[in-house]
């Protein structure tokens, strides 16, 4: 699925722009302009009548437009990036609200967030609808306006979270399409900022690279506030980053653990700031690319990390030597079947880490004796990136089966 959705739009309008009137206060005066957005970038160019100075320009911390339509619009993050004296101005923006002025990302203005990632759909693997044959023809069916949520629970006091089902059904002349989607919905009972969506976004957009195993952003997020009892939504305009497709099999099996994913969840942002640095070095050594050696430590790294983090101390005992590390955390996966597959040898990965980390040169060997590279290399990766999925699962609060069922089929197991 393309993240971008052919999202490409350019909105003709009147923009504020902030300028200095003869007593020297700061005004905002109205001029043309295009803002110009491809789901990579936006951009807005304005064309004012009047002079504006570049120091006063040089960032925009909010700015308010309409376009020719009357749709309002909140542009956040405004720094100039081309200016040419008398006759036009280029910005780059850093998001848009569409439909609202919002005088800041701070403001509690909206009870709800509809996210929408490219695989969500892949994870809840579920179809929407019924299908039949009768007297030769086959009959199609779907309920769109009873469609349950097939997951949902309560994040905090007063804030869900739900997967909902979001089936589209439309003629194209001739031709009948039915396309099957699901959103991520956060609800909240009092009204929230946008800062305070975008942490759960961030959290969220996380755990489910985990759960996919691969980088996994939204590209579409509307806001919503209840006007008079009906729910009233505003479009956003964002830097779309590309998200992964996921195997067939993911990494937390949807099905599965649906029925937990809530204490999951929870216990995911409980501690997030802490794990957040761990698994996303796992996330970054998931891309695609060209195996080097650096790849290896930000693997390794993540391990010492995670130790330090949520391991260390637990026995009463400072352990500060990683190889003593390593030998405890094996220690505690030793009946997950992925690690006993893997055979890790402790003082391995110990003196690998310590020769690239240090760029210890092929002539030394002292210290590092059991130091490898090249084809050996790659697999002690694959192998160090085992021992930490196992690391952040066991920090979701799974057990030795839950992390045995999550391995199984996933392309974890086929690292190894």
């Amino acid at each position: 699925m393309n993240s971008t959705h052919n999202i490409s739009k350019v909105y003709h309008g009147k923009w504020r722009i902030p300028t200095r009137n003869q007593s020297g206060d700061i005004e905002y005066r109205e001029c043309m302009g295009t803002l110009t957005y491809d789901g990579e970038s936006i951009r807005l160019d304005v064309y004012p009548e009047f002079s504006i100075a570049p120091c006063e320009c040089e960032y925009i911390r909010v700015l308010y437009g309409h376009n020719n339509s009357g749709c309002s619009f909140t542009l956040f993050g405004l720094n100039l990036q081309k200016w040419n004296a008398g006759v036009s101005a280029s910005f780059i923006v850093g998001g848009v609200i569409v439909g609202r002025e919002v005088e800041s990302l701070s403001t509690p203005v909206y009870n709800e967030c509809v996210v929408r990632y490219p695989y969500l759909m892949n994870w809840v693997n579920r179809h929407f609808y019924t299908s039949t044959t009768k007297d030769g023809k086959a009959y199609f069916e779907t309920q769109v306006d009873n469609l349950q949520p097939v997951c949902e629970f309560e994040l905090e006091d007063g804030v869900t979270i739900s997967l909902c089902p979001n089936p589209n059904c439309h003629w194209e002349g001739f031709q009948f399409n039915y396309t099957e989607d699901v959103e991520l919905r956060i609800k909240s009972s009092t009204p929230k900022s946008i800062d305070d969506f975008q942490k759960i976004i961030t959290k969220l957009s996380v755990f489910l690279s985990v759960a996919l195993y691969g980088k996994q952003s939204p590209y579409s997020v509307k806001y919503g506030t209840n006007e008079d009892g009906e729910m009233v939504y505003d479009d956003t305009l964002f830097q779309i980053t590309k998200s992964k497709e996921p195997t067939r099999n993911a990494l937390i099996k949807f099905e599965q653990f649906k029925d937990r994913l809530g204490e999951l969840v929870r216990k995911w942002f409980k501690d997030y700031e802490q794990i957040a640095p761990v698994s996303s070095y796992l996330i970054s050594s998931l891309e695609k690319s060209v195996f080097d050696a650096p790849k290896f430590l930000i693997v390794a790294q993540a391990v010492d990390g995670y130790f330090k983090r949520f391991v260390n101390g637990k026995d009463g005992k400072n352990t500060k030597q990683y190889e003593h590390q390593i030998r405890k955390l094996l220690k505690q996966f030793n009946d997950v079947d992925a690690i006993k597959t893997c055979n890790i040898d402790a003082e391995e990965l110990a003196h690998t880490r310590h020769k690239y980390s240090h760029l210890i040169p092929d002539t030394e060997t002292q210290g590092i004796e059991k130091a490898v590279s090249g084809e050996d290399l790659f697999l002690l990766t694959k192998k160090t990136m085992v021992l930490l999925t196992c690391c952040i699962l066991d920090y979701m609060g799974m057990t030795t089966n839950d992390i045995n069922a999550c391995i199984k089929g996933s392309i974890v197991e086929r690292m190894i």
